[in-house]
């Protein structure tokens, strides 16, 4: 007999860093293929220095940024009749991670539920990647449930009517047929049920579902509200696979290829998804009309597959390896054998697990001259993205400053200070870049597409977000592209400018220095960040493999001028203004034996895979009990497993 294996499809994130993250899809165990597997035994998950042993310091001597005399820091450093500023164009920031000791350090290592709470035990907090990325979560848990709520209900207009169209292929159904009894079925699942008699068929229709533990019992936000459960069921009922020769679906086909307005719906919603995440690879009902209608599989609404869900179908179709999935794709990223860019048809998902690329791909951001990152740094990275995908996929889961003195009349005279690099935010524009441009994509989708879903509330726990869904998509592209902007002039990098995607800087500055002056109190980090997603099942070696983020700790960032930044005396634009000597604007290197290393502690997520029996899910309350009840990550991983 084959052993067999399934891989849950959850859409391309962010992100999702993340939404993804993100977003905008939902899929199921049971709408995915099968093939076949090999027995495997999964190792317990081990440290996360046993785990990504894929990185090596980078070199001083590969590092040659050009300098750029314009490109000057706008922040005034020294008093302010004699200040003076930083050209760090030609500067290199080393980067590191520094080791901690859990019986000096455990208040930083200690794992706390959300960031804010984490940042109030601790001092000295640089926001991080995933501090950022725990705010876009929040945004885009709301943002997905709200649409997808919409889309269940029919309230986004006529023409993206879910069970409007559900209704209108019942009327034109066959009575007592199988295409009846699955509508009428679907409808009732989604709390609208027609009027009349129940067709045959109908009860083992709803039985059927009924029994399938995923697509019947919502996950992840999903269980916030009543509203919300019943938004799960009734897209996990619309996700139905239906195998090859099925009566019902040559008949739905048929019915969506002669009534040209269902059709044009039916299209419309497909439409939509695909724009907000990818077009799927599975074959849906959209083949109406061909002679091969019925010779293969296909979906009412099929599942989008991520990219690292097409790998790991593509590289272990003999069963899960023994050690873990996520390091087994971060190797394959590295390696180039996975690449997160998007194409033509990628949609918001694909942009938002794009942004975390130079996560595990520092090369392919426009900072890679400027930033020297050692190993367990990189190290650092490659957690930080383990953990992003991972909430990225959950939200998925249904589809520095110094005293200076010096001589402002010698300019080769150096201020008198110890110079580190006066960072704002943990250093990676190009994450920042590409998660705004994320938002503002699905935000114009939503604007040609779908306008009523722009004035929707997001959802979040306990109720409703305040601001509109349209509004909090475009506050969230101008916060990430002024971190971007500020990320840019911390380390000297002129930011790049796109014609096709101009967004206000002023707008987007002001909204990052406002959010960086209070990050840590924000309410969307007092949410608790801890999630587990299943990634797939091996029905051969009877496990299914989960990935969790199991709380949030700290780290200790040390940065460093490997290369020394220049500095001038008296900037044209200070209050002291332009001095009359022209050669007191030039530019210094600044003294290397005056440079020294500051540290900053940042917040990061703790990531861990695990295994379980087939078809075990854990809602977001299981999982957190558990982690609540075992006080640590290792005793969890034990009991999860269990």
């Amino acid at each position: 007999m084959k052993r067999r294996t399934f891989l849950i499809t959850l859409g391309g994130f962010a992100a999702a860093a993340a939404l993804a993250v993100a977003y905008f899809v939902i899929a199921f165990p049971g709408t995915v293929p099968w093939f076949p597997v090999g027995l495997r035994e999964v190792t317990e998950v081990g440290p996360a220095e046993e785990k990504f042993q894929l990185f090596a310091d980078d070199r001083i001597q590969d590092k040659n940024p050009v300098f750029d005399p314009e490109l000057a820091d706008r922040r005034h450093l020294g008093p302010a009749d004699n200040p003076w500023q930083l050209n760090a164009s030609a500067a290199v920031i080393s980067l590191d991670i520094k080791d901690l000791r859990p019986d000096v350090d455990a208040r930083i290592l200690a794992l706390r539920p959300d960031f804010k709470s984490a940042a109030a035990s601790l001092y000295g907090v640089l926001p991080s990647v995933n501090a950022v990325g725990a705010k876009a979560k929040q945004v885009d848990d709301g943002a997905i449930t709200a649409l997808h709520e919409a889309l269940a209900a029919g309230t986004l207009g006529p023409d993206l009517d879910l069970p409007g169209l559900a209704a209108g292929l019942l009327a034109k159904a066959r009575p007592g047929g199988p295409a009846a009894a699955w509508l009428w079925a679907g409808l009732k699942t989604a709390g609208r049920p027609p009027s009349g008699a129940e067709p045959p068929g109908a009860a083992a229709v709803l039985a059927e579902f009924e029994k399938d533990s995923f697509r019947s019992h919502p996950l992840g936000a999903y269980r916030w509200s009543p509203e919300l459960e019943q938004t799960w069921r009734a897209l996990a009922f619309w996700m139905r696979l239906f195998p090859a020769g099925d009566p019902a679906a040559a008949e739905l086909a048929a019915l969506l290829d002669a009534h040209q307005p269902l059709g044009r719906r039916y299209e419309n919603i497909l439409d939509l998804l695909a724009k907000t995440a990818k077009p799927p690879r599975r074959a849906t009902l959209r083949r109406a009309g061909r002679p091969d209608l019925g010779a293969a599989d296909a979906y009412f609404i099929a599942p989008f597959d991520s990219k690292e869900t097409v790998f790991f179908e593509a590289a272990f179709p003999q069963g899960f390896p023994a050690g873990d999935l996520m390091t087994e794709l971060i190797k394959a990223v590295r390696e180039g054998r996975v690449s997160l860019e998007p194409d033509s048809a990628s949609g918001w998902s694909d942009l938002g697990a794009y942004a975390l690329e130079t996560l595990l791909l520092p090369s392919k951001g426009r900072e890679e001259a400027k930033l020297l990152l050692m190993k367990k740094y990189k190290e650092r990275l490659a957690q930080a993205f383990a953990a992003s995908l991972t909430k990225h996929r959950e939200a998925q889961i249904l589809m520095g400053g110094a005293s200076m003195v010096g001589s402002a009349g010698d300019p080769e005279t150096p201020p008198e200070v110890r110079l580190s690099p006066p960072l704002r935010v943990e250093p990676n524009p190009t994450y920042f870049l590409r998660m705004s441009r994320s938002y503002s994509f699905i935000r114009d989708v939503l604007a040609r597409h779908a306008p009523a879903a722009l004035e929707l509330h997001g959802w979040k726990e306990g109720g409703r977000r305040t601001d509109r869904l349209g509004d909090e998509l475009a506050a969230m592209s101008r916060l990430l592209y002024g971190l971007y902007l500020l990320s840019c002039e911390d380390i000297g990098l002129r930011p790049e400018p796109r014609p096709d995607w101009a967004p206000d800087a002023v707008a987007s500055e002001t909204a990052a220095v406002a959010w960086l002056a209070g990050w840590s109190t924000d309410p969307d980090l007092g949410v608790d960040t801890r999630v587990c997603v299943p990634i797939g099942t091996d029905l051969g070696a009877k496990e299914t493999r989960h990935w969790g983020t199991f709380g949030v700790r700290g780290a200790k960032l040390a940065g460093s001028y490997a290369r020394a930044p220049g500095w001038r005396a008296n900037p044209p634009d200070s209050p002291a203004g332009a001095p009359p000597d022209a050669r007191l604007l030039e530019w210094h290197d600044f003294p290397p034996d005056k440079l020294d290393e500051a540290d900053w502690l940042i917040l990061v997520d703790e990531f861990g895979e695990f295994s379980t029996e087939p078809d075990r899910y854990f809602t977001r309350e299981e999982f957190r009990a558990v982690l609540d009840r075992e006080g640590s990550k290792d005793a969890a991983l034990r009991a999860l497993a269990r």
